[in-house]
């Protein structure tokens, strides 16, 4: 996906960059918030609108779902091997920091034989 896919209004007050539309929420926020923490309501729905539309054009497309479950069953078998020398904890805290790549390699370890 592009940045000119995104909703333009979503675009026009939240930025073109990942970088800039985190800023511009990290802004509202600190600007709008007291007690409760809360956006302007310009920012609110531009974020709001965002949302929606990632939910609707990536986060429930059948592929991404696909490929979601590849790796919960990738995690399933890592969990399971590093659960056998650590606690269930331990095991947890270390596949939570991998990276996608470096899990994707250690489970080609464990489960893919080697050519010989």
């Amino acid at each position: 996906m592009t940045e000119e896919e995104l909703p333009a209004g979503s675009v026009r007050v939240l930025g073109s960059s990942k970088k800039a539309r985190i800023t511009a929420l990290i802004n509202s926020i600190l600007a709008n918030s007291a007690e409760k923490i809360r956006y302007d309501s310009e920012t609110k729905k531009a974020h709001d609108d965002l949302r929606a539309f990632m939910f609707e054009k990536v986060y429930q497309k059948q592929e991404i779902n696909t490929e979601k479950d590849k790796a919960a069953f990738v995690i399933e078998v890592l969990f399971r091997h590093y659960t056998k020398s650590m606690t269930e904890r331990a095991a947890a805290d270390f596949i939570s920091g991998m990276t996608d790549g470096y899990a994707i390699e250690r489970f080609k370890e464990l489960c893919v034989p080697k050519a010989f």
